[in-house]
């Protein structure tokens, strides 16, 4: 795998790539834990949230970051 070679051509035919939009409202969500204001112990994370950017890195950071933040959360939760 470490030596193959794997040559890239540039985007896709549509040239711009774009992730999903819609989702959870960002105001329903404590930001520091992904927790639902309306439903406690429901955690969101990813795509699932209404965030909407150009593909490029960005929405993997915003998943992953997202994703980390509800973890933590749960984790706490839980003890």
């Amino acid at each position: 795998m470490l030596r193959t070679p794997l040559p890239v051509r540039g985007k896709t035919t549509y040239k711009e790539e774009f992730v999903t939009c819609g989702g959870i409202v960002l105001s329903e969500i404590n930001m520091h834990t992904m927790e639902s204001r309306r439903v406690p112990g429901l955690y969101f994370a990813g795509e699932v949230l209404d965030i909407d950017g150009i593909t490029g890195g960005f929405n993997f950071q915003a998943a992953w970051t997202t994703g980390y933040l509800a973890g933590k959360a749960m984790a706490a939760s839980s003890t």
